[in-house]
This record gives structure tokens, C-alpha cells and sequence, in this order.
């Protein structure tokens, strides 16, 4: 009942029913929270009918290996008379090798068994040449073979045994020829065709050496400059009293003037390619101007975990598994796993903590900037595009030239696809539109993501701007937008049939028209923009009741909404990433709208659960939640996170695919490669941090920044000082 409705209305009838609204409330929250934690608690994991999973456990590795034994000989060419032929020298080989009764025979060399590769070096050193045979269902490996043959053969004279082979396989597991795929690949040849250093090799072995050159140079001149300076400063202090009267007129300070000027800039230069000072920041510069925000490092890097090892897990069931049938056994029936198929929302966090900082940041140069707006804008896209530039562009030099070079194996060839398309298609992924142009030939597969990130930013002080003008303009192209990606989703999603899932028998169309076009991937960016705007109500404005500072206000006094916060905004999470298994379940029948629901509300919901945990934190309350992800340690590799983007696939890579012998899948060695990887990259982040990518981040700032409106001198006693916000600029990721 409304108080105004009682005859006896008072400011004191008034209070009771706003207590009265507020328990109710907090009744109504805390029971749906009840609801759905008890929702999670007691779901069911029951095994998923992943359908490429389910015939790998058909395969028995047995007959596929006596079927390649026993016929790969009849489809060898033959010619007679002439010994120079792939089938003669193989029986030749095998006649001389039984004859002399000797173990190291060519075959020898060859798997015994499905998903064996025999000996690799052994066969190159005998001068054979190590083919191998891959099958996949739709586009899942599901068994290889490794052989040797001598060296004169070629994957053309195994042209014959393609066909045969599939119809085995085939019939083996009970599914269409079609659906099947084998390949004969030459990995000797491969190899070594991409193993030498080439021209390009030898330009970015110089790059490197150049850049380390700059940095040591560097740091020597800021070290003798500011000896200089600091002995000029004794002496000055010394030679104070006793400093004769200068000469009149400026005549003879002018060369002196000049010189100064000059050292000035040399210092200023010297020190962006100076390592201690850049170990330095990177090692204890934290964000002194809003300490509430230092949570997102520890976001940040833990996101760039996430990565890693979901990655990690990718490469390692894309790859060749030694015992492939319990990979589909524990994919199949273990919800755990998921956690590693939903790791592809972890990107979705760097989008919004690229709306929710880049705001923050354009915000405050906007506000503060004495130069034109549009001029303004201008030097941030440049500052933006100079700033990714440098290691994103020795990254693709590093992929192209350097990783083929960088070991072999009988896994290794798989190094130069992505090499082959940066050759061709380099020019796209550092214009930033690599995801809408050549999508079937990207150069690096996971360079997509920088250009949904560039073409986002791009869009940040548009969005400013119209915030400025009126408030509700900015709210109105949020709105735009939103609504526009979603339409977007929805038709892509009908007319290309696409799924959810990542390893089901995985559409093409998914990746090339959905998965990194950017109106498909917008909606957490603009959900960090939201929070951005509701956490500048905060620090700007917290004395205008408006609807934003009433929601700040209640979160901030009030314990009990912060709970229900964190409860919800962890079931939301747990929902988005675990919700793919259930879906899986036998008898479950996939319709077209949880798929348009869940592909479409999955990834801006996990962030939205994701800032209900740790809002509460950046308006000074979750000390605890603070002090594990505010830390100095988590600000370090924060700052190593776009390097450690950018190089994680290499690292992980030359470990995979550097091994002689297919990968064993167990939980336990899944779990040391990807800490392995994660160690290891962050490792490479920060040498290609102090030597590449800060120099010119720092060149950039020093030079590109928009110049800044003098602060005013004195603050009048009793005045409310507001604290501006900015933020750090490495919000790329």
C-alpha cells in the first residue's frame, strides 16, 4: 500500500515503506539466487552425444594398421625393367633387409599401430623418407599412421591408396565415404622446403638485433645524461654564490639555449628506449590516479590464462592423440572439460575491458585536451594504429620466417599454413580488416581479435562525443547498436545453420561469417561502455540522484545486494560456460532458438556476471576480492598481456609440434602443458615488451598525446577536489 493513499501521510510513513519495499527486495533476490545455486548444485552431467567423438571409440587401431600393411604395396606404381621406382626400391629394401636379418630396416621405422608414427629422424638418417596418413571425420582427426618409404618415392605414388583407404575407414566406423578425409602428407619434403632461412629470415633476425641495438644504446645515453644532469646539479648548487654577472643581452645564452633544446629531445627519446627505466614501469608502475581499478589486472591476466589454456587444449585435440579413444571417453562424460570448450568467452573480456577503459581514457583527454576535438580523435587513432603496429608486424615476420626454421618433426610441417597465408595477405591483418576481406586465407588465425578490437576503438570517442552533447544520445546509439547486433546474429545464425558448438562436427561458416565478425562480437564491448558511464557517475557526479548514482549508492551501502551480486553473478558465469554441456545430452533435440538465445546472449552475459562479482570493488567496498586481484604482482604481467596475446600460439605450438611421438591426453599432463605454456609466454612477453613493444608505446605517447589544459593553481579551502580518471593505455587486451 502506498503511503500517500493513508490519510495520516508523513516523511515517517514514508521511511517504513520504503523499508518495507527494500526487504521485500532483498527477500525476492536472495530466493532466486537460492533457487538457482540449488539449479547448479543438483544438475545432472550425463555423458554428451558429441557425434565426432563417438567413432573414434569405433575405430580398432588393430585392423587399421594390419588393412595399411598389408596393402599400401599392391597401390604403389610399378614399371618394369626400371629400378628407380618408388615400388622396386621399396622391395628392394625390404629383400636386401630380411636377407641381412638386420632390425634397422625402412619398415622399421614404421608405426606399429594406429596413431604411431615409427621413428622419424631414424628414417631421414637411413635416407628414407617419412610419409604420414591422416583421416578426419568432417574435419576431426580421428586416426593417423606414420611409414617410411625410401627416399625416391613421392606423395603422388600413394594417389592410389586414398580412395581404398577411406572406404575402410568408412565401413569400419558406419558413416558416409564423403564425410571422410584422407590425406598422404610428405613431412620430409614439407620440412625441409620451409626449414632453411631464407632472405625474410635473415631481415627479421636483424629487426631483433636492431631493436636490442636501440635498447642498449638507449639506456647508455639516459644513464650519461642524468649523470650529467645530476652533477650539473651539484655544481650549480657550489658555484651559486660565486657565479659571475652575465653578459647583457641574450646573444651569448642562445648557443647554450640550443643545446639544451637538444638534449632535452635526446633525453626524452633516450629515455623511451631505456631498459631500466622500462623494467622499471613495467615491474612497479601502478596506477596511482584510481587504485580501485587495479582489479582488472588481475581480470586481465587471469582472462589471458584462460586463453592459453583453452588454446592449449585446442592444439592438442586438433593434433594427432596417441590414445584417442579416452580423449572421446572424457570429453564425452565429464562436464569439467567444458571448462576448457567455454574458454572462448575469455576474449569476450578483453572487448569489454576495451569499451569500459577506452571510455574512461577518451573521456578525460576529451575533457582535458587544449587542441580541437576532431584533431584529438585523430592523434588517438594514430597513437592506437603506432601502438599495435611494431610487434604485431614482427610477430607475422616471426610466423612467416622464423617458426618453420625453429625445429622439425613429424608434426611440424603443420608450421606453414599460416606462413603461406601471411605471405600473400600480410597487408590485411595490420590494416585491421583481415576479418571481413580474404576470411578463408587470415593471416594468423587468432589475429582476428585485433582487428575487432581496432575497428571497436574506432568507435569509442564517436560514442564520447555524443555522451557530451547530451547523455541520452549516448544512451540511444548504445541502443543502436545493441539492437543492430543482435538483428545481425540472428540472421547469420538462421542462414548459415550455425551451432554453438565448438568441436561438433564444427561449420565452416561459424569462423568465416560468425565468429570474428565484429557486429557478432560488439555486444560486451558495449556493455563495458555502459559500466564505464555508470562508474563515471561515480567519480564525477555522486552528489546528482540520478538512477546510475541510486544504483552505486545501493550497492555501496548496502551488504547485502553486494552478496546477492556476487551469487548471481557467478551463477551467470558458471551458466554461460557450462551451459554447452547440457545441450549435449542423449534425447536432447536442438531447436533454433536456445541456439539464437545462447550464441547470442552467452558471451555480453558472462561479462555482465563478471562485473556484478567485481563491481562492488571499484566503489572501494570487496577489500578482499581487491587484495587477491588489485595486486602489484598482477599489475607486472598485466602489462605483458598484448605480447603475451600475440606470441602464446607460437609458443604453444613449437612445444606441441616439436614432438616426435603423438601427444598422450590425460587431465594431469593437460594441466602442466598449459602452466608450461603460460610460464613460458610470458617469459617471451617481456623480453619482446622491454625491447619492442615499449619503446615505441612510450615514442608515441611522448610525442602523439594531445596536450593537456593547465590545471588551475590553487584550490579554494572547502572545495571538493575530484580526482581525474586515467587510467593506463594498455587496454588493448
Amino acid at each position: 500500500r502506498h503511503p500517500r493513499s493513508t490519510p495520516l501521510y508523513s516523511s515517517a510513513a514514508s521511511d517504513v515503506y520504503k523499508r518495507q519495499v527494500h526487504g521485500d527486495f532483498m527477500k525476492g533476490m536472495l530466493t532466486w539466487s537460492i533457487f538457482v545455486l540449488l539449479v547448479i548444485c543438483f544438475c545432472r552431467g550425463e555423458p554428451m552425444d558429441l557425434s565426432h567423438l563417438k567413432y573414434i571409440e569405433k575405430i580398432d587401431p588393430r585392423k587399421v594398421s594390419q588393412f595399411i600393411e598389408t596393402t599400401i604395396l599392391d597401390f604403389l606404381p610399378r614399371t618394369k625393367g626400371n629400378d628407380n621406382t618408388c615400388f622396386n626400391q621399396t622391395l628392394h629394401y625390404i629383400n636386401r633387409f630380411m636377407t641381412e636379418r638386420s632390425i634397422l630396416t625402412l619398415l622399421g621405422y614404421t608405426g606399429r599401430n594406429v596413431n604411431e608414427l615409427g621413428d622419424y629422424f631414424g628414417c631421414q638418417k637411413h635416407y628414407g623418407k617419412h610419409f604420414q596418413v591422416l583421416a578426419y571425420y568432417l574435419r576431426t582427426p580421428i586416426l593417423t599412421n606414420g611409414f617410411c618409404l625410401p627416399d625416391l618415392c613421392e606423395s603422388v605414388d600413394l594417389v592410389g591408396f586414398v580412395p581404398v583407404l577411406k572406404a575402410f575407414i568408412a565401413n569400419l566406423i558406419g558413416v558416409n565415404p564423403a564425410y571422410i578425409g584422407v590425406y598422404i602428407i610428405d613431412t620430409k619434403s614439407v620440412v625441409n622446403e620451409t626449414s632453411k632461412l631464407t632472405a625474410g629470415g635473415i631481415v627479421t633476425y636483424t629487426l631483433y638485433s636492431l631493436a636490442l641495438f636501440f635498447v642498449i644504446v638507449g639506456s647508455i645515453i639516459s644513464f650519461t645524461l642524468k649523470v650529467k644532469q645530476d652533477s650539473n646539479m651539484n655544481n650549480k648548487g657550489t658555484d651559486s654564490d660565486s657565479s659571475p654577472t652575465p653578459v647583457s643581452g641574450d646573444l651569448m645564452n642562445r648557443p647554450e639555449r640550443n643545446v639544451g633544446q637538444y638534449e632535452d629531445l635526446l633525453k626524452k627519446i633516450s629515455e623511451c628506449f631505456s631498459a631500466p627505466k622500462i623494467v622499471r614501469d613495467i615491474l612497479y608502475g601502478a596506477n596511482e590516479v584510481d587504485k580501485n581499478l587495479n582489479i582488472l589486472n588481475g581480470v586481465r591476466v587471469l582472462s589471458m590464462g584462460w586463453i592459453i589454456v583453452g588454446h592449449v587444449f585446442q592444439v592438442v585435440a586438433g593434433n594427432v592423440l596417441y590414445n584417442a579413444q579416452e580423449y572421446a571417453q572424457a570429453v564425452s562424460k565429464r562436464r569439467a572439460y567444458s571448462f576448457y570448450l567455454g574458454s572462448t568467452v575469455s576474449v569476450d573480456v578483453f572487448f569489454f575491458l576495451t569499451g569500459f577503459l577506452g571510455i574512461l581514457v577518451c573521456t578525460h583527454l576529451l575533457e582535458t585536451s587544449r587542441i580541437h576535438k576532431a584533431l584529438t580523435v585523430l592523434m588517438l587513432y594514430l597513437h592506437r594504429f603506432l601502438r599495435l603496429l611494431p610487434i604485431y608486424g614482427i610477430c607475422i615476420l616471426s610466423v612467416v620466417y622464423l617458426l618453420p626454421t625453429w625445429s622439425q618433426g613429424p608434426f611440424y610441417y603443420k608450421t606453414v599454413s599460416p606462413a603461406a597465408n601471411c605471405k600473400d595477405y600480410w597487408y590485411l591483418a595490420i590494416l585491421y580488416v583481415n576479418n571481413f576481406i580474404k576470411v578463408d586465407k587470415i593471416c594468423l588465425g587468432w589475429g582476428w581479435y585485433l582487428s575487432n578490437d581496432f575497428q571497436m576503438y574506432l568507435l569509442i570517442p564517436l560514442i564520447c562525443i555524443l555522451f557530451s552533447m547530451r547523455k541520452m544520445y549516448g544512451w540511444m546509439a548504445i541502443g543502436f547498436l545493441t539492437l543492430a547486433s543482435i538483428v545481425a546474429q540472428i540472421i547469420v545464425i538462421i542462414y548459415y545453420d550455425i551451432q554453438f558448438a565448438v568441436l561438433d562436427g564444427l561449420k565452416e561458416e561459424f569462423g568465416t561469417e560468425y565468429y570474428i565478425k565484429t557486429y557478432c562480437r560488439i555486444l560486451p564491448f558495449l556493455v563495458g561502455i555502459a559500466f564505464a558511464w555508470m562508474y563515471l557517475e561515480y567519480k564525477k557526479n555522486r552528489e546528482n540522484p540520478s538512477f546510475l548514482n541510486k544504483i552505486n549508492t545501493l550497492i555501496q551501502e548496502s551488504p547485502i545486494i553486494r552478496y546477492i551480486l556476487y551469487v548471481v553473478g557467478f551463477a551467470i558465469m558458471w551458466v554461460c560456460v557450462f551451459l554447452c554441456y547440457d545441450f549435449y545430452k542423449p534425447g536432447h533435440s536442438k531447436n533454433t532458438f536456445e541456439n539464437v538465445m545462447y550464441l547470442i546472449f552467452s558471451r555480453p552475459g558472462f561479462v555482465i556476471g563478471l562485473m556484478c562479482c567485481i563491481y562492488p570493488a571499484f566503489l572501494g567496498k570487496a577489500r578482499a576480492l581487491q587484495a587477491i586481484l588489485g595486486n602489484e604482482f598482477w599489475s607486472c604481467l598485466g602489462k605483458l598481456t598484448f605480447a603475451a596475446y600475440l606470441f602464446h600460439p607460437l609458443v604453444i605450438v613449437f612445444s606441441i609440434f616439436s614432438a616426435e611421438e603423438p601427444y598422450y591426453f590425460k587431465g594431469v599432463n593437460l594441466i602442466f602443458t598449459g602452466v608450461e605454456a603460460f610460464v613460458l609466454t610470458y617469459l617471451v612477453s617481456f623480453f619482446l615488451a622491454v625491447v619492442i613493444e615499449y619503446p615505441f608505446v612510450l615514442l608515441s605517447k611522448q610525442f602523439l598525446r594531445p596536450g593537456r589544459k593547465r590545471a588551475p593553481e590553487k584550490i579554494q579551502d572547502g572545495e571538493k577536489h575530484q580526482q581525474p580518471i586515467h587510467p593506463s593505455l594498455q587496454t588493448i587486451t
